[in-house]
């Protein structure tokens, strides 16, 4: 889905909106007609929330391999080193699930 960041006519805050008119989140003044507009396409899915799926494995424990690891490979390939600075338990289970 494409959002769009439009400008609000009576306070100028910016608001993420999908629809033309809309009600500010600022001021709650309804604008409708022409606003200035700006397109945002929403961020594509990161490659560490998919971990997630995994029972064991949380969203901060995700997002700290992200933050280590560019890709999945990446993370893969310090598995098999045994190179992964996190706990020898969660080390343990993602060895289980992504090497084979």
């Amino acid at each position: 889905m494409e959002f769009e960041n439009r400008r609000c006519i009576y306070c100028n805050w910016l608001n993420r909106e999908v629809r033309a008119n809309f009600v500010c989140k600022n001021c709650n003044k309804e604008n409708t007609g022409k606003v200035e507009t700006e397109k945002v396409k929403e961020p594509e899915e990161v490659w560490y929330k998919k971990l997630t799926n995994i029972r064991g494995i949380g969203k901060e424990t995700a997002e700290d391999i992200g933050q280590i690891y560019l890709s999945l490979d990446d993370l893969k390939k310090a598995l098999k080193d045994n190179k992964v600075p996190l706990r020898n338990d969660v080390v343990d289970l993602l060895k289980s699930k992504l090497i084979k």
